[in-house]
């Protein structure tokens, strides 16, 4: 790894100042949804959003669809954030109305609702009031998610727009990666930088704004600067992962025989994270595909240690967490921590001391593996 030494008052400088940057328009390649030929149509947007709003869905996503949504929701309304970890949802395309409409989208929650109508191109002329109306569940969240933030009144409506949208899932994605489908994030990624790209083209810029953005670049070499902040993400990437492939290490010495892979969060500025994931031949709790894992994960949060359930919803954590707890060394010191936990993940152990050694790590990840092999052989 290469020696970076950049002080950490002079980075957050940095970032301040990318603040200042002036929104340009950019040609940009043709995206996977452009070649197919409909950018604006509503009906298309309306499906892919339903895929990515099941919180079971194939993409292994989860909740960040929908979590990302309500968190934008809530900036501009009272309440508290209801729950979306380990969710099972119902979502419904083109929901009956009482008065003979359509809504684009409704997704039922155990105790709540989400009510979304989707615009791209077309003017806002639905009738909100009987959308919301038709939808009887209480409480219920609406929003017209559309590329401009809506001016008009929208009564029990929120305008969320697709750049709010989006970069909330971008700030949320990286604690998603460890599970997400490769093949559906290169799906989320053309969306995202499709509905970018309609943006861009709603944008007027003159010439001062884009010399702004000259002034910007030539301005106390802000390029390098940029540069040498991604350098530095790299670089901790980097660091994280020696660290996890030392513990790796440590860990097969101890068990030998055993696979163990290894992982790290990608270059594109997301939060950083690495690995060390086991896999076991099935699944102890749902008894289905896809199967457990043992994970060892280093983020800026320390190290944690967790069991993947395999399957959300609150009926599988309860089952797993049972069945966990009747392993002696995970109910008599880990059982408190996994209690907590209501996401596909169960936590078994977890410490903020970066310091920890190596070996001390591979030593408890033993005795947790073995109380689980103890469990597998049980089943």
């Amino acid at each position: 790894m290469s020696n970076t030494r950049i002080n950490l008052d002079t980075l957050c400088e940095w970032l301040k100042r990318l603040d200042e940057l002036p929104v340009s328009i950019t040609e940009t390649s043709q995206t996977l949804f452009e070649i197919a030929g409909f950018p604006r149509r509503e009906t298309v947007y309306s499906n892919f959003l339903a895929f990515f709003l099941n919180t079971t869905g194939e993409h292994g996503l989860k909740d960040l669809f929908l979590k990302s949504l309500l968190e934008v929701y809530f900036t501009s309304n009272d309440g508290m954030l209801p729950s979306t970890a380990g969710v099972e949802v119902l979502v419904e395309l083109e929901y009956h109305t009482k008065k003979g409409n359509f809504i684009d989208i409704v997704i039922d929650v155990d105790n709540y609702a989400v009510i979304i109508e989707n615009k791209i191109d077309a003017e806002l002329y639905n009738d909100l009031e009987d959308y919301f109306d038709s939808v009887e569940k209480d409480p219920k969240y609406a929003v017209v998610l559309s590329l401009n933030k809506q001016a008009d009144e929208l009564g029990n409506f929120t305008s969320v727009t697709y750049a709010e949208f989006l970069e909330r899932i971008q700030q949320n994605l990286g604690s998603y990666l460890c599970d997400a489908n490769t093949e559906w994030l290169i799906v989320l990624k053309s969306f995202i930088k499709t509905m970018q790209n309609l943006e861009r083209s709603n944008i007027v810029m003159n010439s001062n704004s884009y010399y702004e953005i000259l002034a910007f670049f030539a301005d106390a070499g802000n390029v390098s600067k940029i540069k040498e902040l991604e350098k530095a993400y790299k670089d901790v990437v980097d660091f994280m992962y020696n660290e996890v492939d030392s513990v790796r290490q440590s860990i097969e010495s101890l068990l030998p025989g055993r696979k163990f892979g290894t992982g790290k969060s990608n270059t594109d500025l997301t939060n950083p994270w690495a690995r060390i994931r086991h896999e076991y031949p099935k699944n102890v709790i749902t008894k289905k595909t896809p199967n457990n894992f043992f994970e060892i994960i280093l983020s800026a949060k320390g190290w944690e240690m967790r069991f993947d359930v395999g399957a959300s919803g609150a009926s599988n954590n309860k089952m797993a967490r049972g069945i966990l707890g009747s392993v002696e060394e995970i109910s008599l010191k880990h059982k408190q921590l996994a209690d907590k936990d209501e996401s596909y993940f169960i936590t078994l152990w977890s410490t903020e001391d970066k310091t920890i050694a190596h070996d001390r790590i591979a030593e408890e990840a033993k005795k947790l593996i073995e109380a689980i092999d103890r469990l597998f052989q049980a089943e």
